[in-house]
């Protein structure tokens, strides 16, 4: 098993991007089963509609698609 941030969108948009803060952890095999459990445990704050959907990141985030998408969604210098 490997840790996940899960990342709501409770700051609305920013120059029509979605802006995300960082929500807990949990455990999962892979990112989508991570966002999978996070939308069962914590589904009033898996935002839609107007909101993004929650966005799971292997943390601490190792790949550059993830430190871009942190960079463009919760701000620079992240984690």
């Amino acid at each position: 098993m490997k840790i996940f941030r899960i990342f709501t969108n409770d700051r609305g948009k920013q120059k029509g991007i979605f802006m995300y803060s960082a929500f807990r952890g949990v455990e999962a095999q892979s990112a989508a089963m991570a966002e999978k459990v996070a939308e069962r445990l914590f589904g009033p704050f898996a935002y839609r509609g107007e909101h993004g959907p929650i966005k799971a990141i292997q943390w601490p985030p190792a790949s550059q698609a993830d430190k871009d998408w942190l960079e463009k969604h919760v701000g620079p210098n992240t984690p």
